[in-house]
């Protein structure tokens, strides 16, 4: 309650009962009070209640682009990642998880710099020699064999190397 009277937004349908027996049924009734209040309007303080709408899709209509972007687009439901931010580093940990390789391109919104790919399965590190910086993020070329997975960093303190933006047929 406090959250979304300081401007927390939250996205769910209302909760209908609490889990467990302790503090019940008194635990039960403040939370029929509590959801009745806060999910009788779209606006509660100067926070927001979100029903029947997806996470995804309140932050594309907040404007907040998606983390990851696969290109070709039929590839994103083959990818799944983690992103992880320390106070140096945004890693992603990116994963095929078809039976297939899969070559593709992705933008990372929160890439700044030059990435490097971990690999952890053999411990190999490589800078890699394609991507391009833009507003939207860092968007690379990346082949993953079969059921493959990679670790790709940007480090804050990593220095702008050289680097080929795009290859073009002549």
């Amino acid at each position: 309650e406090t959250l979304l009277q300081n401007g927390a937004t939250v996205i769910g349908n209302k909760p209908l009962r609490t889990y467990g027996l302790s503090g019940y049924p008194d635990d039960q009734r403040k939370l029929t009070e509590l959801a009745d209040k806060i999910w009788s309007d779209d606006h509660y303080g100067k926070g927001r209640v979100i029903v029947d709408q997806s996470e995804r899709d309140v932050l594309i209509d907040s404007g907040t682009p998606p983390d990851l972007q696969v290109h070709p687009a039929e590839f994103a439901s083959q990818v799944d990642f983690i992103h992880r931010r320390t106070s140096t580093e945004e890693i992603y940990f990116v994963r095929n998880t078809q039976d297939h390789p899969i070559e593709m391109d992705i933008t990372f919104r929160d890439g700044k710099g030059a990435p490097q790919l971990w690999d952890a399965v053999d411990a190999e590190m490589i800078a890699p020699a394609i991507f391009r910086q833009s507003a939207e993020g860092v968007r690379m070329p990346i082949r993953l064999p079969p059921r493959a997975s990679i670790f790709v960093v940007f480090a804050a303190d990593a220095a702008d190397v050289p680097h080929v933006m795009a290859v073009q047929d002549q």
